[in-house]
């Protein structure tokens, strides 16, 4: 444990912190410098990386296997599965809790908060009264921040979203390069119960959870919403994500243009839409619109792990904010 002698005494966990997304908040901890007091990181398994280097220091990451350990921390991000995320909540009652897992959305007190949607005000409000967190999807904040910024609240919006590899965890990025590889060298060879993500297109295991998910966080983020039609595909990039978002033109804004660029967490690009890897290690939501004769197709690449641990950091900060101003 390593302190920031900038700050309160606020001891501060990550959980998860070599997954996908784990591992890009720890990096944004230290790129935005959370006013912290103390910080100590837990992973499931510390074989692939024992030590995490961040503001001139080496913190080690500690095996997870008594949850009782973080009652003691003051605040927790959950980059864990929900199963995991669950348990945690389960026991660190106590505890201000992140969770980027989605599962606390039914304990009592929890609120979606994000950048661009929740006022500051707001969150200081939600904080006097509970403890917990939930961070939207990144396919929802991507999702919201385009139909706000078009100014859609009602009709039926088509939609399709493509994710890759790393949206399913660490695990399947690198798979999915190991398999590229494999498969350049003609050596893929796959056991029954793999599945082939390089070089390959197919619908996520998860869409309808995610649907259902994505459209109550939509609604939750912008208060009234259009009817969201969506299917979520797994693309064979190992980072990254796209969302593909069809408007009839009746449902738009007669000023949506100016309401796309002024959109909190938006950068709408207005020449040639952007492509997939200019997103990468981008805070934005990077829209481009085209004009059909009925609609208007929305094209949008995002960083979803940048953009989940952005949402979660920011409402650490102002939370953490909060609490220092009231001691």
């Amino acid at each position: 444990m390593i302190g920031n002698n900038r700050a309160q005494a606020r001891r501060v966990a990550v959980v998860g912190a070599t997954g996908a997304i784990g591992t890009q908040l720890v990096e944004l901890i230290f790129e935005r410098e959370l006013n912290f007091g103390a910080l100590e990181l837990f992973a499931s398994s510390t074989d692939d990386a024992p030590s995490v280097e961040g503001a001139g220091s080496v913190y080690r990451v500690q095996r997870l296997e008594n949850l009782q350990v973080l009652a003691e921390f003051e605040l927790i991000f959950l980059a864990v599965p929900t199963k995991v995320a669950s348990e945690i909540a389960a026991a660190c009652a106590s505890s201000i809790l992140i969770d980027l897992s989605g599962a606390c959305q039914d304990r009592p007190g929890a609120a979606f908060v994000a950048p661009g949607f929740t006022a500051r005000q707001r969150l200081l409000e939600l904080r006097a009264s509970g403890r917990t967190f939930l961070t939207p999807h990144p396919v929802a904040l991507a999702a919201a921040a385009s139909l706000h910024g078009l100014g859609v609240e009602r009709g039926l919006v088509s939609a399709v979203a493509m994710l890759g590899a790393s949206s399913l965890g660490r695990q399947s990025a690198h798979q999915s390069i190991s398999q590229s590889a494999a498969v350049l060298n003609a050596e893929l060879d796959l056991a029954d119960h793999e599945t082939q993500l390089a070089f390959n297109l197919l619908l996520s295991p998860q869409s309808s959870r995610l649907t259902g998910a994505v459209r109550r966080q939509v609604t939750e983020l912008v208060g009234q919403a259009p009817e969201l039609a969506m299917q979520f595909v797994q693309v064979p990039v190992p980072h990254g994500a796209a969302l593909s978002l069809c408007v009839p033109h009746r449902f738009c804004a007669v000023d949506w243009r100016e309401r796309l660029r002024s959109a909190p967490g938006v950068l709408l690009q207005e020449d040639e839409p952007a492509e997939l890897i200019d997103a990468v290690n981008q805070d934005a939501v990077i829209v481009s619109v085209a004009e059909e004769k009925s609609a208007r197709l929305i094209w949008c690449v995002f960083d979803n792990l940048r953009l989940a641990a952005l949402c979660a950091l920011w409402t650490a900060e102002n939370v953490l904010v909060a609490d220092q101003a009231a001691i």
